[in-house]
């Protein structure tokens, strides 16, 4: 028998539907009869829910059958990066990576984001920015150097509706829509354990450490490997930059496993060139390597190597969908919400096979 279900329900179920349709690019959705056996509800309910998405102006039933009609944007949205001026470059790689996803994704959509750079290197131009800002209804900021006093100053004045799109960026008052740090370090180790590896090393540049994405992704790493009694250690110089730091973190990559270790796990992936002489010597895969791929460098590597990836692709969507409940009228403002987007695995050919996955 089906269930009948509230038409409260049906009606979110099929508006989540129809973005979903709408991010595939999709224009038609499945008649009344299908989509009752797709949501376990009868007809009516159905036909019930699919008015009130007529009336919210997403639809329109025809004798052919239900069309996606398309999004009248009624807002402005702006995405926030960090950029070089003079060669229009991004800072981070990988929200350039997110960037460039979020517009693939909202074109399909319908929607219109705008990207707003900004280079804390032209301190000059902040006010021209601060100006642009208050011609936008809700801005995304990916990671940007900006002061507290400037996100306070755009609390008092009730500007555009603020979110934050990077755990570096976190303050009372402004919800945060983020990549999982934690769960980057955390599924990097079970990755490590499950492949038989028991002993491994972290490397990360020493500027790097203190900083909030990349405590949280050791967090995440120790807290598997503390609970699974598997001890490991930290590497990381105590200098800042340069080719000093690069040739002492180079002498601990290729002594590693001569001092015990097993694997790798490059907190960095800008670094792993350093283990380019332990591929060479063929000791990969019995010595692991592991890379948070936040450059899109390891994957790329040749021969690929193994990658937690941040989840770019589900943190775009998340971005469009908030923007889509919001035209519709369904998205309601949180600054006490922190959601956190899952890392990714991508095999590459560093390690050894899974036994028991």
């Amino acid at each position: 028998m089906r269930n009948y279900r509230k038409l409260a329900d049906v009606h979110k179920e099929l508006r989540e539907l129809v973005f979903s349709r709408r991010v595939k690019g999709e224009t038609r959705l499945d008649g009344e009869r299908s989509l009752a056996e797709l949501l376990h509800t009868g007809r009516p309910t159905v036909s019930k829910a699919l008015r009130l998405l007529e009336e919210d102006g997403l639809i329109q039933r025809t004798k052919s059958g239900v069309v996606i009609e398309p999004l009248r944007q009624k807002f402005r949205y702006a995405y926030v990066a960090a950029v070089h001026m003079i060669n229009n470059t991004f800072w981070f790689s990988a929200y350039k990576e997110l960037w460039l996803e979020l517009e693939r994704l909202a074109g399909r959509c319908g929607i219109q984001i705008e990207l707003l750079p900004y280079d804390s290197d032209l301190p000059e131009q902040l006010p021209e920015f601060q100006a642009r800002l208050a011609n936008f209804d809700a801005v995304f900021f990916s990671f940007a150097f900006f002061s507290k006093e400037f996100f306070e100053n755009l609390l008092r004045q009730e500007g555009p509706k603020v979110f934050f799109l990077s755990e570096l960026l976190t303050q009372d008052g402004f919800p945060l829509y983020a990549l999982d740090n934690f769960e980057s370090g955390a599924m990097a180790a079970r990755i490590l354990l499950e492949r038989g590896y028991r002993h491994p090393a972290l490397l990360a540049p020493k500027i790097n450490t203190s900083s909030i994405d990349f405590r949280r992704r050791i967090d995440g790493f120790s807290s598997v490997m503390e609970e699974a009694d598997s001890p490991f250690q930290l590497f990381s110089s105590k200098l800042l930059a340069g080719v000093e730091e690069l040739s002492l973190l180079q002498q601990c990559v290729t002594q590693l496993a001569r001092r015990g270790f097993d694997s790798i796990f490059f907190l960095d992936d800008q670094w792993v060139m350093l283990c380019e002489p332990l591929i060479e010597a063929g000791m990969t895969p019995e010595f692991g390597i592991l890379a948070f791929d936040g450059n899109m460098t390891a994957s790329t590597h040749t021969p690929p190597i193994d990658t937690v990836t941040p989840g770019t692709i589900p943190l775009a969507r998340k971005v469009c969908e908030i923007i889509f409940d919001w035209e519709t009228g369904y998205f309601r403002y949180d600054p006490s919400v922190h959601f956190r987007i899952a890392p990714e695995y991508l095999r590459g050919r560093t390690l050894r096979p899974c036994e028991n996955c």
